[in-house]
């Protein structure tokens, strides 16, 4: 039974990353040879390419906005750390359409990939099935299509999120401290993750991490200039407006949403999950959350990014724990009600 369980689970995972791929990989080629018009296509890659050729001439945050041609803009700055400007520079160098395409079709292997990696990490059939249906619900939702012809950098954060996650679980702490260093060096958000290491004492993967901080850091403040520094805070901190009709989820939908939610309320959220004394899957699920609460705007392309906290929280042992007594406590309730007084 336990077989077959998890046979249907891994079919589930094969269909909704298949469904991913398949979506995703059409509407890519649609829009690639579709007409040339000002549309979501490449909608956040903009950012991205404007962002790459003002590093590459030491302009970052400091020309007065960005742009791309005449095309409409997600933001008037780049609003990212410098090291997402020079991640797409390589791509940016092959030109805004070549670069674009070559940018986007990396991001669904990237979330693809990341999928499938994760799903190693699921434990019970019953949590890899959840997460197939989550695959096959979220290909299938309507915003998919836009997501996946923006050109967002989640696609490559997810990957490395995923990738650190696995290194960590598995022991090997130099690769997790690098893949962390990375990813707090595109969107700072993981740095959060740091508290559950320190509560690990895992010293030699903080190290790692810090040392990968240290050499993408400094040589990036060296090309723009020391002086840059309060133009990137000023920039990381400027607000986007959320468009109608866009999802937004956690603590963006509360502050959409709720209209006694505090100004704070996103920090206080994410002080009290990184304060829980939870280490392994637990603590990196309830890191990633914190670390999540951080952002302003939580839009629906971080959803992958959500189920995969989910996945390690729903698989850690703890839960693991509580639920198995739920289960047993449920079994002898069923056995007292099934016994019949005689006489």
């Amino acid at each position: 039974m336990r077989k077959v369980a998890r046979l249907l689970a891994g079919a589930l995972i094969v269909a909704g990353l298949a469904l991913v791929a398949a979506r995703g990989g059409q509407a890519i080629a649609a829009y690639a040879v579709g007409p040339k018009v000002d549309s979501v296509w490449l909608y956040d890659w903009r950012v991205h390419y404007a962002g790459a050729l003002d590093f590459l001439e030491r302009d970052l945050y400091r020309d007065g906005g960005i742009g791309v041609g005449a095309l409409k803009m997600p933001v008037d700055v780049f609003n990212l750390p410098p090291a997402s400007a020079a991640l797409a520079l390589p791509f940016a160098l092959l030109g805004y359409d070549v670069g674009g395409l070559a940018w986007v079709v990396l991001g669904i292997v990237g979330v693809v990939g990341a999928g499938a990696g994760a799903a190693r990490m699921a434990g019970r059939s019953t949590w890899l099935a959840w997460f197939g249906l989550f695959w096959l619900a979220y290909a299938l939702q309507p915003f998919f299509v836009r997501v996946t012809v923006l050109g967002n950098v989640n696609s490559f954060m997810l990957p490395l999120v995923v990738g650190f996650v696995w290194a960590h679980l598995k022991g090997h702490q130099r690769l997790a401290g690098i893949l962390l260093g990375l990813s707090v060096t595109i969107k700072i958000w993981p740095i959060l993750i740091g508290g559950m290491l320190i509560r690990e004492r895992r010293w030699r993967e903080l190290a790692w991490a810090a040392l990968v901080l240290a050499a993408l850091g400094i040589p990036i403040l060296l090309w723009l200039g020391p002086d840059v520094v309060p133009d990137i805070v000023s920039a990381l901190r400027t607000q986007v407006p959320i468009p109608d009709g866009v999802l937004v989820v956690w603590t963006s939908w509360a502050r959409e949403s709720l209209s006694w939610w505090p100004a704070w309320g996103s920090l206080a959220v994410a002080a009290v999950l990184i304060g829980i004394p939870a280490r392994g899957r637990l603590g990196l699920g309830l890191g990633i959350l914190a670390g999540l609460s951080l952002i302003a705007n939580l839009w629906d392309h971080y959803l992958p990014t959500f189920a995969f906290a989910a996945l390690l929280l729903l698989s850690s042992g703890e839960v693991e724990r509580l639920a198995q007594a739920l289960r047993s406590r449920l079994s002898r309730r069923r056995s007292h009600v099934g016994v019949m007084p005689v006489g």
